[in-house]
């Protein structure tokens, strides 16, 4: 079973990246520093809609006493949806950005493949 503070770990990796990245963007035209910029938000996005899903409605919803409150469940039911929603959103965005500045990187295109 995953526990709540077992979910910002797997985010550690991808900012660790994003760190070793920005350390390393000296060389980068204006346009991939753009990229990295959106990329880094996006992401940076991503990590605090998981802090608040996990402090605060997975903790309250899935491990914290039993609700006896139908309307509340439901309410914190649609938060965790919509905050998840929110959170697979940040992500494309920000894999479509490193994607992008990937390719830009090695000289092709995302637009024109070859």
């Amino acid at each position: 079973m995953i526990t709540p503070s077992a979910a910002p770990a797997r985010a550690v990796p991808a900012l660790g990246s994003l760190a070793f990245l920005w350390l390393k963007r000296g060389g980068l035209s204006p346009a991939n520093q753009t990229r990295l910029r959106l990329a880094t938000c996006g992401h940076l996005a991503m990590a605090a809609l998981t802090f608040v899903a996990v402090t605060q409605i997975n903790d309250t919803l899935y491990f914290g006493p039993p609700i006896n409150d139908p309307a509340r469940v439901d309410a914190l039911a649609w938060a965790w949806f919509g905050v998840n929603a929110l959170r697979i959103g940040a992500t494309a965005f920000a894999t479509v950005k490193l994607i992008d500045f990937y390719l830009n990187i090695r000289g092709t295109s995302a637009r024109y493949p070859a």
